[in-house]
């Protein structure tokens, strides 16, 4: 009887079809993070509810205090299962929901490391606020949770601090790449790691259709009152605003900033424009960075993007991450990205180091030649690109800042670098300047994960790509 329940569209958000479209393809472990009212929670339950239901399996839910379960987790289980109109086929007790099969959903607290090894014989396991758990008791679930009974786990939070152990032992490690699975705010994301069996979610209340009201207009809720109140604090308290209501990591407040004039303002949504030219600024290390930016002369006309005209623009379209330069794979994923912009003029930037040759490696920027080349598939003397700014020494620490901090001054809101770019606007929010008055390279190199490579990016391509505009400037 219960294979025949239909369930209509209108009783879920994006995100519940994205997370049942990733369990088909064998995804089993989801991390799904973001800020107030992205349903996140709600919607897993939704999912978790209609498979016990129907596959007649069990489920088990964890909060770590046992206390507030009555007053928070359960309360979004039962609303999910109303809202998926199952409510005739469960029976609501004290910690527990079981199905008129006699199926389970068990609601728990981790009030001891002993809990986190009992949950053997569940199909479903959701971690309800992650990051209020210890790393230990997460690690001892995941050895526990294993066999052909276990189907998939889930971990939700709200980002609160980007040390958390959350975003450094178990986000960090993975290498993550996008998804062809959107939901639709801008700032949210999908993605896969390296081995497809662990999805990483950002969303936020963009994506809830209870808070925006559905596309069509048919279904969900529109809640003015609430979104007054998140423009309200948007405007009067951004950085709240970034992490409680748009999910961001939090961030330390740092006392002298390197990137001092970079602000909220130059974070927006940026459209990739096929008929320009593209900047493409290279960074290596232990792995190879590249940031995509695309700019308009003072001259030309800006209006029709919103912006103002005469003071030019700069566009950072998007961020990527692979392989470092003496890895087999360095040509391969760098041919992947230049794929995405081969019908554009190319021009190449970044650190000077990747001219240099050691150790039996070629240079970085003879592969990335090749690379192009190969997905291009034309001879070297074809190729519509150029490397521009690759010679020299990257410009010191006292110089950059003067330059980074002045074309965002310049240009004010026409600089602009995709909300989708996180790595990079994060760097540039934690980027500081030490004792010397350098950019604090010890703090960044330091850390685990050590972290730096995108604003290097950044910085290199202002070095370059700006140069011109600096050229009669005095200092």
């Amino acid at each position: 009887m219960s294979k025949k329940i239909k369930f209509k569209k209108e009783y879920f958000n994006p995100l519940y079809f994205i997370i049942r479209e990733l369990l088909k393809r064998g995804v089993s472990e989801f991390y799904v993070y973001g800020g107030k009212s992205s349903s996140k929670s709600y919607t897993i339950c939704q999912l978790i509810a209609i498979r016990t239901f129907i596959d007649e399996c069990n489920a088990l839910i964890f909060r770590k205090q046992t206390n507030i379960i009555k007053t928070s987790i359960k309360k979004t289980l039962l609303q999910s299962i109303e809202s998926a109109r199952l409510s005739p086929g469960f029976k609501e007790m004290e910690y527990e929901f079981r199905t008129i099969k006699g199926n389970q959903i068990v609601l728990k607290g981790l009030d001891s490391e002993e809990k986190a090894k009992g949950v053997e014989g569940f199909s479903y396991l959701l971690w309800d606020e992650l990051n209020h758990f210890e790393n230990h008791e997460y690690s001892q679930m995941l050895l526990s949770f294993r066999g052909k009974i276990a189907k998939a786990f889930f971990g939700t939070w709200n980002p609160v601090s980007s040390k958390s152990w959350v975003k450094t032992n178990v986000i960090d490690i993975e290498e993550w790449s996008e998804c062809d699975l959107k939901l639709p705010s801008e700032s949210s994301f999908v993605k896969l790691n390296a081995d497809k069996t662990k999805c990483l979610i950002k969303t936020t209340y963009l994506d809830n259709y209870w808070t925006v009201g559905s596309p069509c207009g048919t279904y969900g809720y529109r809640d003015e009152k609430l979104l007054a109140k998140y423009e309200n604090l948007r405007i009067n308290n951004f950085y709240k605003y970034a992490i409680e209501v748009l999910g961001e990591w939090g961030e330390p407040q740092v006392d002298e900033p390197f990137f001092q004039d970079f602000s909220q303002d130059n974070v927006g949504s940026v459209e990739y424009d096929p008929s320009r030219e593209v900047y493409m600024s290279f960074d290596f290390n232990k792995y190879s960075t590249c940031i995509v930016v695309q700019h308009y002369d003072y001259y030309e006309d800006v209006s029709h993007l919103g912006l103002q005209n005469g003071i030019g623009a700069i566009a950072v379209v998007a961020e990527y991450q692979f392989d470092s330069v003496g890895s087999e794979k360095f040509k391969t994923n760098a041919a992947k990205v230049f794929d995405l912009y081969k019908k554009n003029k190319i021009f190449v930037t970044g650190d000077r180091s990747g001219k240099q040759e050691g150790a039996g490696k070629q240079a970085a920027y003879f592969l990335l030649e090749e690379a192009l080349m190969k997905i291009c598939g034309l001879p070297r003397h074809e190729l519509y690109y150029k490397f521009e700014g690759t010679e020299g020494t990257n410009q010191v620490h006292e110089l950059s800042r003067i330059w980074c901090n002045t074309t965002i001054t310049d240009l004010k809101g026409n600089l602009t670098i995709n909300a989708k770019c996180s790595n990079l606007i994060s760097e540039m929010r934690r980027a500081e300047v030490n004792e010397f008055g350098k950019l604090d390279k010890k703090a960044m190199e330091s850390a685990k994960p050590r972290w730096g490579d995108y604003q290097d990016c950044f910085r290199h391509y202002i070095q370059t790509g700006q140069r011109i505009r600096f050229s009669n400037r005095a200092f």
